[in-house]
C-alpha cells in the first residue's frame, strides 16, 4: 500500500494565564502525518462507530459527546477521532485526494468549562490571545459575523497565518451553552479554503447541545 506524508495544522482554543487572569486563545499545532492512501481517496474510519445521517445530512457520520454536552456531523469519509485531550474533544480530518496532496483540512471542537462566562466574552477573549499570541506568524483577521444557528447565537472569525511551508486559513465558530464555551475550528490552505467552506459551514450548522 503507497503511503503519502501530509501536513496537519490543528487551531484550538485553550486556557492561559495573562498577567494573573484567565483567558482563551488560540493557538496551532503543525504536524507531519503519514497516510495510506488505498486507491488516493480513502482511508479507514475505525477509531469511532459509524452513525450515519440522514436527510440533508446523508453521508455525514453524528457524533454525540454526553460528557462534553454536543452534538456534531462531519462527512463521513473525513477519518476521525476522540481526543484525550481535556481541551479538543473530537476531530477530523480531509481524505488524501491524491499523491500531490500534502495538506489535510480538518475540523475540531474544542471545549472550555467557562462557568459564569457568555459568549461575547468568550469569543472576545479567544480573538485577544490571537491577536496577541506569540505563536503564530503573519496574523490576519479577516472577517467575523454574528449569525444565529437553530436556536443557538454563535459568532465566528475568519483569520489567516503562516506556518512553514504554507499560508493557512481558519475559521472559528464560537458557542456558548451550559456554562461550557465551544470552539469549532476549521483550517485549510489559503488557495483551497473557498473550496471548502461552504462544508466547514454546513458542518458548523449541524452543531447542536445535548
Amino acid at each position: 500500500m503507497k503511503t503519502i506524508t501530509r501536513v496537519v495544522v490543528i487551531a484550538s482554543v485553550v486556557l492561559v494565564s495573562c498577567r494573573g487572569e484567565e483567558q482563551s486563545t488560540i493557538v496551532t499545532n503543525a504536524i507531519d502525518t503519514t497516510s495510506a492512501v488505498p486507491e488516493l481517496l480513502e482511508e479507514e474510519n475505525d477509531s469511532i462507530p459509524n452513525v450515519m445521517a440522514s436527510g440533508p445530512y446523508e453521508g455525514y457520520y453524528v457524533y454525540n459527546n454526553e460528557v462534553k454536552g454536543f452534538s456534531i456531523m462531519v462527512p463521513d469519509v473525513w477519518p476521525r477521532e476522540e481526543t484525550p485531550s481535556d481541551v479538543v474533544a473530537f476531530s477530523a480530518k480531509s481524505p488524501p485526494q491524491g499523491f500531490a496532496d500534502t495538506f489535510t483540512e480538518n475540523v475540531n471542537v474544542i471545549c472550555n468549562d467557562r462557568a459564569g462566562d457568555h459568549l461575547d466574552l468568550f469569543f472576545a477573549n479567544a480573538k485577544r490571545g490571537l491577536t496577541s499570541a506569540n505563536t503564530l506568524r503573519d496574523v490576519v483577521v479577516e472577517d467575523e459575523q454574528r449569525v444565529t444557528i437553530g436556536n443557538q447565537e454563535t459568532i465566528w472569525l475568519k483569520y489567516s497565518h503562516t506556518v512553514p511551508g504554507f499560508r493557512i486559513v481558519v475559521k472559528v465558530y464560537a458557542f456558548y451553552f451550559n456554562d461550557m464555551g465551544y470552539a469549532i475550528t476549521f483550517t485549510s490552505q489559503e488557495e483551497s479554503f473557498s473550496d471548502y467552506e461552504a462544508l466547514f459551514d454546513k458542518i458548523a450548522e449541524s452543531f447542536k447541545p445535548l
